[in-house]
C-alpha cells in the first residue's frame, strides 16, 4: 500500500519541481544552456535538460516529498512485522494504526523520517538524474 503513493507522489513532485525550475525567472540558472535543443517527436514536449545540480536537487526533493507522503505506511508495516502477533492473534493494520495514534499521536507516524531523508535524497537524486538524462539522449 505504501508503494502506490510513493511512486505517484515522487513522479508528480519531480515534474512539478522541474516546471518550477524551468520558470522564466530562474531558468537561466537552472536550464543547461549548452545542451542541444531536442526535436519534437510524436507530439511529445521536447525539453532541454536542467543543469546537473538542478536535476539532482529536483530528484532529491521529489524523493523527500514522496518519502514523507508514504512514511506512515512504512511505520505501520514495520510495527506489524515486529509485533504483529499478540497472544497468538494477528494484529491487523487498523489495530496497529490505532495503537500508534494512541501512543504517540500524529507524530508517531513520522518517527525516524529524518534519518530516512539521509538515505532517500541521494538515492532519488541519482535515480531521477539518470532517468532524465536517458530520456533526453534517447529522444523520449
Amino acid at each position: 500500500m505504501g508503494m502506490i503513493p510513493y511512486a505517484g507522489v515522487s513522479f508528480l513532485s519531480h515534474d512539478v519541481i522541474h516546471d518550477i525550475m524551468r520558470s522564466p525567472i530562474i531558468s537561466r540558472y537552472t536550464v543547461d544552456q549548452t545542451a542541444p535543443i531536442p526535436q519534437n517527436t510524436d507530439n511529445h514536449r521536447a525539453r532541454v535538460p536542467l543543469n546537473t545540480w538542478a536535476q539532482l536537487i529536483a530528484g532529491g526533493l521529489a524523493g523527500m516529498v514522496a518519502q514523507t507522503s508514504s512514511y506512515p505506511f512504512e511505520v505501520i508495516r514495520r510495527r506489524m512485522q515486529v509485533g504483529g502477533v499478540n497472544n497468538g492473534q494477528f494484529i491487523g493494520m487498523k489495530e496497529i494504526t490505532l495503537r500508534i495514534w494512541k501512543e504517540r499521536g500524529f507524530r508517531g507516524f513520522y518517527i525516524g523520517l529524518s534519518i530516512g531523508f539521509i538515505k532517500i535524497a541521494p538515492m532519488m537524486a541519482t535515480s531521477f538524474y539518470v532517468y532524465e538524462r536517458c530520456k533526453f539522449y534517447l529522444g523520449i
